[in-house]
């Protein structure tokens, strides 16, 4: 029930104790009869708020036994409210349209639950679970009243149906949203509701006479939410919202008819402010009236809804108790529904006042239980002590009732438990023997012991003995027997016996080898771990099997695991080759002489084709890899126990540049990811003497610049006496070792870059002549013309910049020992760079490799002025 009636409580109970002087004996019984019998026809109702907080079943059943020794008639389980603790079997759901599987929409109700208050005590009963309870409440004499309601204290619901992906599905009134009610303007919603009911209602078909819908408190966590109703129009202002509630109510008491029961609701959405101008209410509804209002909030009275056509229900509001408030008063809500104040309250409301009531007709009167704070533990004792207080201060309709039961000593029911008007006395059974009687807090329950007959008998059912007792006998020893089997029936145990007979197994000293075996046949000889059956013999009840002690021999390897076949005889087996092992030594120890070998390792050397290229070798261990003459290694593979070194064959290759006459000489390996050479002829800045300079680049197949993985032999042509060979980087120098073969030389290198061939220099009176036109640098299609590989590799790709051929490593043998005219001449020496070729600011050195007259000129001049400024400054330095 909402916080907002808290305030004008004592209104409130000013107004039941009004109700409650009025008329109290006048009554319309379940079956419509009037009649002025305080206790005929009565509905005394207890109404348990189940849809907050989780009850279990035998909670459940706990509160069925005591409501049924105190006299009340029914059970109201509010299953759903706020919560929805009662999952079926089925509920899928059309609605809008859409089809909502059973799945879906049960795993929404589930976390529907969590999001309302994830109760650690459950989530929801199962349809089992529910059955169960109504069974037992049959047993009891108690009728249950289901109770899911809509369209407000449906937190649960609305959590589902946002899960679902139904959207705007609560109320919104001003800038509050609710969180229980939904909005009856949203079609969608409706209509998953109305179907979710559908299922529920439908289920309890025949296993109840009432169903409460709820009907109650609409929106209130917004404000006033009937008020809302009745001052707001739909949208499209046909008619007012108040309407549309009415409507839906009528539309779930229908439901509830249809399926053979009668609606209930709550008194303060029907007909509020006493007014039917929005319409009428189903007057089948048989109205719970549990509040006459307060101050802001117009109910209907008592007599309003009777003139309706209206049923009604006390359900006093001053009876109420919510779980866990246990002190007089709640400090922490301030809610006025506490167990000290409803113990209070009760000596001043009689059965039949009806809050705000004229005296009007009653069915009955519904005490309630809530759970405003499902997180408050359940106490059962405190209802129950309210319980029986309410019971006797209305005595004159409570008829004290009590719970008989029959059960054995463990607690088996002999017969179903009876409920009548006084405790019955102990029963005699046939077959049962009375042994106690307690009290219990419902009644009295009687305890009884079987008649039982136990016998011990052979497999040939003779008897060897009888007994019977309050109990089963157990088995026991019978000499020259043994037990076989129990056979339990309901008056009589069996026990079964067999006649012995022994076998025994022992060596050829007459001692034993295993446990002699008794039972009702001899048993077979058979495996005795270290000895060989010899033979059997047979003496009147005794078999015995007679065995030699085996002698093992062992085959295994280093880690003990067999190698081959165990040997067992009279005698040891000798050691022996086996395959794929080498015998290692032998160990004896009592009877197992052990033969120990390795593992054969094998290790092979073989070419891509697989064909050995060396001689196998088998061993403990693994050979490593190894130099082959003629062969470069690959890889190492393993399998099992065997290792492969896998080699290929290293052939020459050569690479040749055509326009140059240069080539490069490696094998298959050390220029495997060559594929051309690129050769650039490159100028040199102040070089008197002769000279070819080449920037040498490999590629591979994309163009990409590769170096050698080995170092390689370059041939560059070479028809004059040479002075040296040089690797430049910038303005650095490295003479580098060569052989003069032919009209070439021959250095060996691992990087490649800008290599020199200078000549030395000619004896001449004479200047030469400088070149009467510049020299043409080579074309890139000059450059890119290379000699035929030894491999007939073609389609040379396009060589890379000088650039980025002139950022590899130095050769890695450096001459430090140049001839002294070499040296001089490379002094200066620098190269020229691709981005450097404007001609017309520099000249290029011509062909013969000699400088133009200027240039000789300057250069001469140069060295004699350098040599007056050395002697000047050598004088200055002895003068000092």
């Amino acid at each position: 029930m909402s916080k907002i009636r808290k305030v004008f409580f004592v209104l409130v109970t000013c107004l039941a104790m009004v109700g409650a002087t009025v008329l109290p004996r006048t009554v319309i019984n379940a079956q419509g009869d009037t009649t002025t019998q305080e206790d005929a026809g009565y509905m005394k109702v207890y109404s348990v708020d189940a849809g907050r907080k989780y009850f279990s079943v035998d909670q459940i059943k706990q509160i069925i036994d005591k409501i049924a020794t105190l006299g009340f008639s029914h059970l109201q389980l509010l299953f759903g409210n706020d919560g929805l603790r009662l999952v079926l079997d089925d509920l899928s759901v059309s609605a809008g349209g859409e089809e909502y599987s059973h799945e879906r929409v049960k795993t929404a109700i589930e976390n529907g639950n969590r999001r309302y208050y994830d109760d650690p005590n459950g989530n929801a009963l199962t349809q089992a679970q529910m059955e169960e309870i109504l069974a037992h409440a049959q047993s009891r004499g108690i009728k249950v009243i289901p109770g899911l309601n809509s369209p407000g204290h449906m937190d649960t619901i609305l959590n589902a149906m946002e899960e679902l992906g139904i959207t705007n599905t609560r109320v919104v009134n001003g800038s509050k949203t609710s969180k229980t009610t939904v909005e009856l303007e949203n079609t969608k919603a409706v209509e998953f509701t109305r179907a979710l009911i559908s299922r529920y209602v439908a289920f309890f078909n025949g296993k109840a006479e009432f169903f409460n819908l709820g009907a109650d408190e609409y929106a209130n966590d917004t404000g006033s939410g009937f008020a809302y109703l009745q001052s707001r129009r739909t949208k499209d202002y046909q008619k007012y919202k108040y309407t549309l509630f009415i409507d839906y109510i009528n539309s779930i008491a229908q439901v509830i008819k249809d399926n053979g029961m009668k609606p209930v609701a709550f008194n303060d959405g029907i007909y509020y402010k006493s007014t039917d101008r929005f319409g009428t209410f189903d007057s089948d509804i048989i109205v719970a009236y549990w509040i006459a209002g307060w101050n802001g909030y117009d109910v209907a009275k008592p007599f309003y809804l009777n003139r309706k056509g209206h049923k009604l229900l006390n359900t006093n509001d001053g009876w109420y108790y919510v779980v866990g408030l246990d002190e007089y008063t709640d400090s922490t809500h301030n809610n006025p529904y506490t167990g000290p104040k409803a113990h209070e309250r009760l000596p001043r409301i009689q059965f039949t006042g009806l809050p705000g009531g004229r005296g009007e007709p009653v069915l009955g009167a519904i005490v309630c239980m809530w759970a405003d704070y499902p997180s408050n533990t359940y106490d059962a004792s405190v209802p129950f002590a309210f319980l029986d207080k309410y019971a006797q201060q209305h005595n004159q309709y409570f008829n004290r009732r009590y719970i008989t039961e029959y059960v054995t000593t463990d607690g088996v029911e002999i017969e179903p438990s009876t409920i009548n008007d006084e405790k019955q006395s102990a029963k005699t059974f046939d077959d049962y023997e009375f042994v106690s009687s307690e009290d219990t807090e419902f009644g009295i329950k009687y305890k009884y012991a079987k008649k039982l007959t136990t016998k011990y008998v052979d497999v040939n059912d003779e008897e060897l003995e009888v007994v019977k007792q309050r109990e089963f006998a157990t088995n026991k020893e019978f000499p020259g027997y043994t037990f076989v089997e129990t056979r339990l029936g309901e008056e009589v145990t069996t026990h079964v016996y067999y006649k012995n007979k022994t076998t025994k197994f022992v060596d050829e000293q007459n001692a034993d080898v295993d446990t002699q075996v008794v039972g009702r046949e001899f048993a077979a000889q058979k495996d005795i771990d270290g000895y060989t059956f010899v033979e059997t013999t047979v003496a009147d009840d005794v078999t015995t099997h007679v065995y030699y002690k085996n002698k093992t021999t062992k085959f295994v390897d280093e880690q003990n695991a067999d190698v081959d076949t165990q040997v067992v005889g009279r005698e040891f087996a000798a050691q022996k080759d086996i395959d794929g092992y080498t015998f290692v030594e032998t160990t004896v120890a009592d009877d197992v002489t052990t033969h120990v070998y390795y593992k054969n390792k094998t290790t092979k050397f073989v070419d891509e084709q697989n064909a050995d290229i060396d001689t196998q070798v088998v061993g403990r261990e693994f050979a490593d890899k190894k130099v082959i003459d003629g062969y470069t290694f690959v890889e190492t593979t393993v399998a099992d126990d065997v290792t492969t070194h896998r080699y290929e064959v290293v052939t020459d290759k050569v690479l040749s540049n055509t326009p140059t006459d240069v080539s490069v000489m490696g094998t298959s390996v050390s220029l495997k990811d060559a594929t051309a050479l690129v050769v650039e002829p490159k100028t040199l800045a102040n070089v008197t003497n002769e000279y070819n300079a080449y920037d040498i680049t490999l590629v591979n197949e994309k163009g990409d610049v590769v170096q050698p993985s080995a170092p390689v032999r370059v041939v560059l042509p070479a028809t004059k006496e040479v002075d040296g060979v040089f690797y430049i980087n910038g303005d650095n120098k490295e003479a580098i070792p060569f052989t003069r073969e032919g009209n070439t030389v021959v250095f060996e290198v691992e990087h490649f870059s800008v290599y020199a061939v200078v000549y030395k220099a000619e004896a001449s009176t004479t200047m030469p002549t400088p070149p009467t036109e510049k020299p043409t640098p080579p074309t890139d299609e000059m450059a890119n013309t290379t000699t035929q590989p030894t491999n007939n590799m073609t389609n040379m790709p396009t060589p890379p910049t000088s650039e980025m051929a002139n950022t590899s490593k130095q050769p890695t043998n450096n001459m430090t020992n140049m001839s002294t005219s070499s040296t001089d001449n490379m002094t200066n020496m620098q190269t020229q760079s691709n981005e450097q070729k404007d001609t017309s600011k520099m000249m290029l050195l011509p062909e013969t490799g000699t400088a133009a007259n200027d240039y000789l000129f300057i250069g001469v001049a140069f060295v004699i002025l350098s040599g007056i400024v050395w002697q000047v400054r050598a004088k200055k330095d002895e003068m000092k």
